[in-house]
């Protein structure tokens, strides 16, 4: 898949609200798991982050989590601890720094107080950027924390790690609880829970949609404000769809797609929302052996490609890629749908003519489009010889401004052909552009010209005749 979802965002805010640096000296029963017994909800949140120390010295940091304790500030400091197990055990510390975190659990939980929370981490398994295997120690105590939880609220927790280079004592490397801190939230009513549900489920169906390149189901998942500025027909053409094998293979990768964290900030019919989130790397040759058709073993069965896509899986050998992904949702007639701010976008306009007298008929597709900063689109031409003989072309273009032209890049050209075409025969000439991910605000428009010339005139103008080889 040549086309990169994600951008990768190395900022991101966490808001601490207000810290309890806690000591160790806990003793830990095996603890029972707590009933939730209220009617109304109280909910704990626990998030896990990294106080920047060592961690930058990795690649990857692999930890399986087993279990989070909080103990009852009514039993003895020795006993009592309720422990609950991590839904999603598995996760990589190097991608929550620089105030990020991952949510590592969400439950409800009896109501009352509490003074200590502990962190079991059952393996560490690390990655240093020189390509070294190192596995750190793990050195957890309890933390002493006073909180509480309540009916109508969510206790959200934040567990922040260390990791420490010990080398110097030859002791390696080491992960320490640093300390924690603890906020109360207000629940979301059921219509914000409702609402975050259905978001979720919309980014994930559009994700899956993008990934695989079902571009007609994306297109029904954008919004009404979005649709204004692009019919399905011109999206449809500005971005080409997989189709057959290849499209029922793409979503059977797209299954693969993991999401470590979905945060949703809702403000009446609005909704910014992260994802935090592992897929499989398309650009990996191992997974574009199976999906692309010209990659493909000659004769491989649908069932032949099905099954070792399934044998990756089971061996765990799916190359993925990680980041974290922002997007914008409104909610139009009581659904939500992905708002991508189409009318924003710069113009792009494209212009053919014919010079030198040459025979030809030669127009875009589409006349104008809208792209967004790092997108890639397309576009053709559409080409016709006008005479009873036989001739042959080759393109030139230029885009205007000339000052401007650096941050829209032709990625396939037919100019970097000559075209020969049969009397009455006609082509459609196809054209990817991308723009660079930061032009300057004041790039609003771009004009690409086209101009098509007979061989000869090159021929004339060089001195020599051309021999271009068709690839």
């Amino acid at each position: 898949m040549k086309k990169i979802l994600i951008r990768r965002f190395t900022r991101a805010v966490l808001l601490l609200f207000g810290a309890a640096i806690g000591v160790a000296g806990y003793g830990v029963d095996a603890p029972a798991e707590a009933a939730v017994s209220t009617s109304t909800p109280a909910v704990l949140e626990v998030r896990i982050t990294d106080h920047r120390e060592a961690i930058g010295d990795f690649e990857a940091l692999n930890l399986t989590l087993s279990a989070v304790g909080i103990h009852p500030a009514d039993r003895p400091r020795d006993q009592g601890w309720l422990e609950f197990e991590v839904p999603t055990p598995s996760l990589d510390l190097t991608r929550y720094v620089d105030g990020r975190y991952g949510v590592i659990l969400e439950k409800e939980v009896n109501p009352g107080s509490y003074d200590g929370v502990q962190l079991k981490i059952a393996r560490a398994e690390g990655t240093l950027k020189g390509g070294e295997k190192l596995d750190p120690a793990i050195s957890l105590e309890p933390i002493a924390l006073r909180f509480s939880i309540n009916p109508g609220e969510k206790t959200a927790i934040t567990l922040d790690l260390v990791v420490l280079d010990k080398r110097d004592d030859s002791q390696g490397y080491e992960i320490l609880l640093k300390r924690s801190y603890v906020a109360t939230l207000p629940l979301a009513s059921p219509q914000a829970a409702e609402d975050r549900k259905k978001i979720e489920d919309v980014v994930k169906e559009y994700v899956k949609a993008i990934y695989s390149r079902n571009y007609k189901k994306a297109y029904g998942l954008t919004s009404s404000l979005d649709r204004r500025f692009k019919t399905e027909e011109e999206y449809l053409r500005e971005n080409a769809s997989f189709e057959g094998l290849t499209l029922e293979l793409a979503e059977n990768l797209a299954d693969f797609i993991a999401y470590r964290d979905i945060r949703a900030e809702i403000q009446g019919d609005r909704a910014q929302v992260v994802l935090n989130l592992s897929l499989p790397d398309g650009n990996a040759p191992e997974i574009q052996g199976i999906l692309l058709e010209e990659e493909r073993p000659k004769g491989a069965s649908r069932e032949e490609l099905l099954e070792e896509l399934e044998a990756l899986r089971k061996a765990g050998k799916i190359p993925t890629v990680e980041g974290e992904q922002p997007m914008e949702l409104v909610k139009e007639n009581g659904h939500w749908r992905v708002f991508l701010n189409w009318g924003s976008g710069i113009r792009v306009s494209f212009k053919g003519v014919v010079k030198n007298d040459l025979p030809w008929s030669f127009e875009p597709v589409q006349k104008e489009v809208l792209i967004q900063p790092g997108e890639t689109l397309q576009n053709a031409f559409r080409v016709k010889n006008l005479s009873d003989k036989p001739t042959t072309g080759k393109a030139l273009h230029a885009i205007e401004p000339m000052g401007q032209k650096e941050y829209l890049n032709i990625t396939q050209c037919f100019c970097f052909l000559q075209e020969t075409l049969q009397p009455g025969e006609e082509k459609e000439l196809p054209l990817t552009f991308q723009m660079s991910w930061d032009p300057p605000k004041d790039v609003k428009y771009l004009e690409v010209t086209y101009e098509f010339y007979p061989l000869e005139y090159f021929e004339e103008k060089w001195g020599r005749k051309l021999k271009l080889e068709l690839k």
